[in-house]
């Protein structure tokens, strides 16, 4: 071959390849700082909740019965419109979580180092308030426990049936105050005139607000919507020594007054 034309060809070849620059690898670094900002996060549905119209698992690793877990990237926004309720009139509203402090907080995105979401209902019905449209305490019950009931962080869940129904122990309720005596009060907004029958449960230390939490025991009896009658709006609980199972604890129902002990 003409050496002149071999080293024309050489030198073209070389000006190609120069030209293409250097080729990447789509499944090196970039891949796995991707890889490295997604997580698995398990959202909790609680028992009133659906994903796309339909229930969700049980894991059986974080004891919940109605989860859904997705593969999302840090800062990614959860699931909101595809989330609804069985409960008449109420709707979903935030996703909720513990912080590494413990402190309850909500969000709409993927927060780094969290893994478990919460999803936080709302009612939006109307509230019988003798004509008025506006909402007042006389659709919020007070629940009020005693010392044993709150060993070991335990919670308080309501369980109710009627035109809204929830699953046994119930949702666990918001702890409204804790009193100077060191008894608890916690408190559950609801519609009474859409139930036929209620009951107060003692569940897992740890649940969420809203969640479904694990039966630890306790109860009231079976207790009517017509008890919650004028300003009776509170139950406490007068049984001082454990009580478990069936027929439940002795109880009194009357109006709750904010940070009062003597009932």
């Amino acid at each position: 071959m003409n050496i002149k034309k071999f080293f024309l060809l050489t030198l073209t070849s070389a000006s190609i390849l120069a030209g293409c620059g250097p080729t990447s690898n789509p499944t090196s670094e970039e891949q796995i700082q991707q890889k490295a900002s997604e997580v698995n996060v398990v959202l909790n549905l609680t028992s009133i909740g659906l994903y796309n119209g339909n229930k969700g698992t049980a894991n059986e690793s974080l004891f919940l019965e109605n989860t859904v877990s997705l593969t999302l990237e840090v800062g990614a926004k959860l699931p909101s419109t595809e989330i609804t309720s069985t409960s008449k009139d109420v709707e979903f509203k935030t996703w909720i979580y513990y912080d590494k402090g413990g402190i309850l907080s909500s969000t709409d995105a993927v927060v780094a180092g969290i893994t478990e979401y919460q999803a936080h209902f709302e009612y939006k019905g109307e509230f019988d308030n003798g004509g008025n449209n506006t909402e007042t305490t006389s659709n919020k019950v007070y629940f009020i426990s005693q010392s044993w009931w709150q060993k070991d962080n335990s919670t308080t869940s309501i369980y109710y049936w009627g035109n809204m129904t929830t699953s046994w122990p119930g949702i666990v309720m918001h702890l409204e105050e804790t009193l100077s005596n060191g008894r608890k009060v916690w408190s559950y907004e609801i519609d009474l005139s859409l139930l036929t029958g209620l009951i107060f449960s003692r569940t897992s230390a740890g649940a969420l607000e809203g969640s479904s939490g694990t039966d630890w025991g306790a109860k009231t009896p079976d207790l009517s919507p017509s008890q919650f009658s004028g300003t009776n709006n509170c139950v406490v609980m007068t049984s001082t020594t454990e009580q478990w199972g069936d027929p439940g604890v002795n109880y009194k129902v009357t109006t709750y007054v904010p940070g009062k002990t003597d009932y």
